[in-house]
């Protein structure tokens, strides 16, 4: 079970991060298209408006693709079922965002106010793509329920190339930021043809008012838990804005870019884990199962922080390659972010159990209790630290959420982790400090990296040593084996 269990998560999580890498990598390098043909104003309307797309997306979706990706194991042993919850969570969705849209133009002027940016065409266009997007992500759940993950990722990137192409070339022609907000719109219209033919073989627009309560039951109290991680990811910039300098805010949001790589591993990781940990209790939740899925939840934690560590410590080099001298300071929030966002990874599994057992209630109170210690810390940390305290502050927040939810989970789904669940922090905390006091005031590029590697070699020992039985150990050397010499880079025999 273990080592089938692990090459599923692997085989999906793989392209589920792969996705994520493509339009990150494509994003980054339109760079210089887009700071060639947009103004500083442009580019201002188009990060209001990414920030309002978020909130409306949260707004209006209510949460429901997760309730799909969790009653698909409900219902699945009855087509009818599953095709009767896609169509009325859709019918549901398209009337309450029509009644949300109204509101939205009724009050145009206080957003417009509220925002900095003219309504039209901008916030109007920004509510039509979020409304359309919301569905295509409530639709494309079911994907990843069925585990059909090449499925999700060629539909993630036909939507993007042709959202992106769009708008590209009306960038390209004089459009500005106009020219972003309307290739949006075009390439989601264009989505809808595909979209509308997947819908007609897995939804039967026949309302079951049983269904959806059942729903929003379980999607509703994720809404606060949603806006509260919102704040989790916008506040420190906002509070540096105000309470240092914007070069501060600079410095801090490229070294967080950096750090936040983690965010693609352990979110592409829970989405292929969400359907398996579902999948694998639906069928069999006893202790065998419980004590397994515990057991690779300690490989996949040495796994992020194996990423994190290497991220930390070659942090400086990817700064010193990729930005001009005056940002290189930056490096110093990466182990931070990197570590914050591996507690980050942890934090999915214990709200997976809540999740499986239906007890989302005791989501948003964790939440809303880490966005408001996030704040506080912020508020207190960044006039002493700068942007190094708004990164000691995300870390610290995401941590304390961790262990509130943990206490959550195991009280009420309790599983057995092991002891060897948290060891990775602490060795990667130690590695990391070793690297900054020791190996980072070093001038010599080959040197530190040599040293560098070292480090990163000290954990893979101790993990291999510490953290893995004889037979673990056994069957990963077969494997490496058995893999290098069918790529015959070992003689056979």
């Amino acid at each position: 079970m273990l080592s089938k269990g692990l090459a599923r998560i692997g085989k999906h999580s793989t392209r589920y991060i792969l996705a994520e890498v493509i339009i990150n990598a494509v994003q980054f390098l339109l760079i210089p298209v887009y700071t060639r043909f947009l103004t500083r104003e442009d580019y201002g309307i188009i990060s209001t408006t990414t920030v309002t797309f978020a909130v409306f997306q949260i707004l209006l979706l209510f949460s429901l693709h997760g309730a799909v990706v969790r009653f698909f194991f409900d219902y699945r042993k009855r087509e009818q079922d599953v095709r009767a919850m896609m169509g009325s969570y859709i019918i549901f969705t398209v009337v309450w965002s029509v009644m949300f849209g109204l509101g939205v133009f009724t009050f145009r002027d206080t957003l417009s106010h509220l925002l900095g940016i003219p309504f039209e065409p901008f916030i109007r266009f920004t509510f039509i793509t979020g409304f359309i997007a919301a569905n295509i992500r409530l639709v494309v759940s079911l994907l990843r329920a069925q585990d059909r993950s090449f499925e999700y990722l060629v539909l993630l990137l036909v939507q993007f190339a042709l959202t992106t192409l769009v708008a590209v070339y009306l960038v390209v022609h004089g459009w500005g930021a106009y020219g972003v907000v309307t290739g949006q719109v075009i390439g989601l219209l264009l989505m809808c043809i595909p979209l509308l033919i997947y819908v007609s073989k897995t939804a039967s627009f026949r309302f079951r008012p049983d269904i959806l309560k059942s729903g929003l039951k379980f999607s509703l109290p994720l809404v606060p838990h949603n806006l509260s991680n919102w704040i989790l990811t916008a506040a420190d910039r906002i509070l540096l804005n105000n309470m240092a300098s914007l070069a501060s805010t600079g410095l801090y949001s490229l070294g967080y870019n950096v750090g936040a790589v983690m965010r693609f591993i352990t979110m592409g990781i829970n989405q292929a884990w969400v359907p398996f940990f579902y999948d694998t209790l639906d069928k069999d939740p006893g202790k065998v199962s419980k004590t397994n899925i515990a057991r690779i939840i300690s490989y996949l934690t040495a796994g992020y922080f194996l990423c994190a560590l290497g991220l930390s410590i070659l942090g400086r080099e990817v700064i010193i390659l990729m930005a001009d001298p005056k940002f290189h300071i930056s490096y110093i929030v990466i182990p931070v972010i990197a570590a914050s966002y591996s507690i980050r990874g942890m934090y999915f599994f214990a709200i997976n159990q809540l999740s499986y057992i239906k007890k989302t209630t005791l989501i948003p109170v964790g939440s809303i209790l880490a966005a408001i210690f996030n704040v506080f810390l912020n508020i207190l940390l960044i006039p002493q630290l700068g942007y190094l305290g708004a990164a000691l502050a995300t870390a610290a927040s995401n941590l304390a959420m961790l262990l509130l939810f943990l206490v959550f989970a195991q009280k009420n789904f309790p599983l057995p982790y092991e002891a060897r669940y948290v060891m990775p922090i602490l060795v990667f905390t130690f590695l990391t400090l070793g690297d900054f006091h020791f190996v980072e005031p070093l001038d010599s590029l080959p040197l530190r990296l040599l040293l560098k590697s070292g480090l990163i070699l000290m954990y893979i020992i101790y993990i291999a040593f510490r953290y893995l039985d004889t037979e673990e150990r056994v069957k990963i050397i077969e494997k490496a084996g058995l893999f290098f010499k069918k790529r015959r880079i070992l003689p056979k025999g």
